[in-house]
């Protein structure tokens, strides 16, 4: 086994405990000083390190640059071991809560990797139990790590993610959402964690104007970048069809949204199909 690098990290799972007792063991053999910090990685972060090893947990991908061979990357041996200990340590939370960590995690291994980080994986680990978690969303997550890099032109159904990210979403035993109302969101979500690149969302969906004009806002971004935001005046009940295209400069939680961009007197909408598709990676 290849002696361990400075820089390593182990996200958040059901067997990440176990896997910092095997590191720091690695560690003592070689004769190197080992430190788990519960700090975020960023550039300034690993600039300022005081052991011979640091393991990191999470990264600020906002403020972290410096992947490379310098790092060491221990992956859980399932999604569901990074959604499980999620779940465990906040049963309270939703599931695109859970979801959302759980694909960050899985994003850090994924985009260290890609750097050029060495990988290393421990059989021997237990895996933990993960009766708990969620089947659609570890299928989820599978869909989206399951090809690394992921090929231009790859689509995902988000339909049954968004609506379940999305309280306000109330529809009655026919899938009408009532708009009566101040304005408000009405889907948003799934905060899934998608690397950088070329984005685009088709969002299909019927309305009923009844005798109003319900306006819409229509978004799509990462959670904390610069969004696409497309507003529109509906004046005839029919279907519809939104397309946005939109640029994650950096990995980020993926954030559609469809709101009332007024108060409503009435009107009804009903969400068809919603089809995200990785465009391209960035120029450059």
């Amino acid at each position: 086994m290849p002696p361990l690098g400075p820089l390593v990290f182990v996200p958040f799972s059901l067997e990440s405990h176990a896997v910092i007792a095997r590191l720091q063991q690695m560690a003592a053999d070689q004769g190197k000083t080992l430190e788990v910090t519960y700090d975020k990685v960023t550039d300034e972060r690993i600039a300022n390190l005081t052991s011979d090893i640091t393991v990191f947990h999470d990264i600020e991908f906002g403020q972290f640059t410096q992947g490379g061979a310098r790092w060491t990357v221990v992956p859980a041996s399932s999604l569901a071991s990074y959604l499980g200990f999620h779940r465990a340590m906040q049963p309270d939370q939703p599931e695109y809560w859970v979801r959302s960590h759980a694909s960050g995690a899985a994003m850090g291994v994924a985009w260290l990797e890609a750097s050029g980080a060495q990988v290393l994986r421990f059989a021997d680990v237990p895996a933990g139990d993960t009766s708990s978690v969620s089947p659609e969303s570890v299928k989820l997550l599978s869909d989206i790590f399951a090809e690394w890099p992921i090929p231009r032109g790859k689509s995902w159904d988000w339909r049954d993610a968004f609506i379940a990210s999305s309280p306000e979403y109330k529809a009655d035993q026919d899938g009408w959402v009532d708009l009566t109302g101040r304005a408000r969101h009405i889907l948003t979500g799934p905060y899934i964690f998608l690397p950088a690149g070329i984005w685009n969302v088709v969002m299909d969906f019927e309305v009923d104007v009844e005798t109003g004009v319900p306006r819409f806002a229509f978004q799509l971004g990462g959670a904390a970048l610069e969004k696409t935001l497309f507003t529109t005046l509906i004046r005839k009940s029919g279907r519809y069809q939104v397309s946005l295209d939109a640029k994650l400069d950096r990995p980020d939680a993926a954030h559609c949204m469809v709101a009332t961009d007024a108060a409503q007197l009435q009107g009804f909408l009903r969400l068809g199909n919603l089809k995200l598709t990785y465009v391209s990676p960035l120029e450059g």
